[in-house]
């Protein structure tokens, strides 16, 4: 359904929800420089990280990432930088998007649920609604 909507609705349709959200992530640039940001949209394959120090374009970097659902864990990943901007504009936000290249299956997993959990808050599924 969401790429049916997405189709109808986006210029550039995506094939997987963006969830706004803020998380912080220290981004660990070429040369080892490390940069405290934060996530303010994910998806499973990528992120937007609202930065006033954004890498350049096709950039690659590690992210580590912190999901409440991880617990005192983090996540690290690495990434691509996608689309930079270094200033804010009509329409845009001051940061870098960043497609993931190489994701452990069980970060993955942590990245998805953390989504999923997120959509799903305060709406009553079939199991959750009979018990009420």
């Amino acid at each position: 359904m969401y790429e049916a909507v997405q189709q109808a609705t986006e210029p550039k349709p995506r094939h997987f929800i963006r969830l706004k959200t803020w998380l912080d992530v220290i981004v660990t640039a070429p040369g080892g420089r490390d940069q405290k940001a934060l996530v303010s949209a994910i998806s499973e394959h990528g992120m937007f990280v609202s930065t006033e120090q954004p890498l350049l374009k096709m950039t690659t970097a590690v992210f580590t990432l912190y999901l409440p659902n991880a617990g005192a864990s983090s996540i690290r990943l690495q990434g691509m930088v996608l689309y930079s901007h270094a200033a804010p504009g009509p329409g845009r936000n001051q940061g870098m998007g960043v497609k993931f290249l190489q994701v452990q299956p069980a970060d993955g997993a942590m990245i998805k649920a953390f989504i999923e959990d997120n959509l799903m808050s305060g709406i009553a599924t079939d199991r959750q609604a009979s018990r009420t």
